[in-house]
């Protein structure tokens, strides 16, 4: 293991296909299900940057086509209609349940059907 890691190899590594397909894949596959099993629970993926959490949601609209763009939604402080995503993110079985974000959900949300586990592509 390095002491060190300079940003733009840390970068590399985690801002390329084969990391967000693989830990989109394994969200998918892996994690915990609600309403008997058969969807995924709200899960919320903290990206490194907004650019970065917009390759997540092209690459996760990639991978699952069936879910018509509205499964995973990029939740940033910046657009206009946030607020409303992250309301919708906050109802059991609405859309999205698959909220990607940069800085603004890591204070602190309530989403009552939030599995306790998070995943984190940074």
């Amino acid at each position: 293991m390095p002491d060190f890691i300079p940003s733009p190899a840390v970068n590399e590594f985690i801002f390329n296909q084969a990391t967000v397909d693989r830990v989109l894949e394994d969200l998918m596959t892996k994690e915990l299900k609600v309403t008997g099993g058969d969807r995924l629970g709200k899960t919320i993926i903290f990206a490194q940057n907004k650019k970065h959490a917009q390759y997540v949601i092209e690459r996760f609209n990639k991978l699952y086509p069936q879910y018509n763009g509205s499964f995973a939604k990029r939740i940033v402080s910046d657009v206009s209609y946030a607020q409303s995503i992250l309301d919708d993110f906050k109802v059991a079985g609405k859309e999205p349940h698959i909220a990607v974000s940069v800085d603004m959900l890591d204070t602190g949300i309530d989403v009552p059907e939030m599995p306790m586990t998070l995943r984190i592509i940074s």
